[in-house]
């Protein structure tokens, strides 16, 4: 188990430079071919300094604001049980919401010019805390 956390707080860096969907995926699957456990299953305890607590905290809260914008109202319990194929939905439609609510005024060629679907979940969250979403 102490391997499995240690490669795990490794691999954490690499969300450092993760897309928002990339995370979506670990976060509700987890790294199936390093067979890590949903990322969403991480607490701080597991992790070892202020710097990783924060990503963390940051990752919750754009999973967060995601969730909460998945049709029909679903809780992360209901996301968490879902096959990929329907997270897969569900990630494109609250995504698209939360764009609409962070840009409102951008048409879709607007956001596909700012590129909005690259974008880290660092600077999604930046934009969640800017608009207080």
């Amino acid at each position: 188990m102490l391997i499995y956390y240690l490669n795990l707080v490794i691999d954490l860096l690499g969300f450092y430079r993760s897309n928002t969907r990339t995370l979506w995926d670990l976060w509700w699957k987890g790294n199936p071919a390093k067979q890590y456990a949903p990322y969403r299953q991480l607490h701080q305890y597991d992790l070892n300094n202020r710097a990783d607590h924060a990503l963390l905290s940051k990752t919750r809260r754009v999973m967060q604001a995601l969730v909460a914008r998945c049709p029909g109202g679903l809780t992360s319990a209901d996301v968490s049980s879902k096959s990929q194929e329907e997270l897969n939905r569900l990630f494109e439609a609250s995504y698209i919401s939360l764009c609409n609510e962070i840009f409102p005024d951008s048409s879709e060629e607007e956001l596909d010019g700012r590129r909005i679907g690259d974008k880290s979940y660092a600077t999604i969250y930046d934009y969640i805390k800017e608009k207080q979403l």
